[in-house]
């Protein structure tokens, strides 16, 4: 089945962060599910190697709410650039994307 469907990315410092943020979607209905994960990451920023531990926010959604997710990201988040990238879901079962459109319906 191809997808109107999207796993936005972004990271946090702060574990609570993520989670705020995903309370805040999710009370929203802006997402279905959102997953937070702890990563190590190594990145360029102003020609220096920076090394941190962050929190990664996978949040699932659909096409048509990419841009007022990634408004909520950058009004409320402490990094100056942050991380916003969507991934097109290319494949999806029938019953889990039901459960998705249902999710976030309002």
């Amino acid at each position: 089945m191809v997808s109107n469907f999207i796993i936005i990315r972004t990271t946090y410092p702060q574990k609570q962060q993520a989670v705020e943020l995903s309370q805040h979607l999710l009370n929203r209905k802006l997402a279905a599910c959102i997953q937070i994960s702890e990563v190590d990451s190594a990145y360029l920023y102003n020609n220096n190697i920076c090394s941190e531990q962050e929190f990664v926010v996978a949040i699932k959604t659909t096409k048509n709410l990419f841009d007022t997710v990634a408004t909520i990201i950058v009004n409320n988040h402490p990094y100056k650039v942050p991380q916003i990238i969507a991934t097109n879901i290319e494949a999806i079962s029938d019953d889990y994307a039901t459960w998705l459109i249902n999710a976030i319906k309002p």
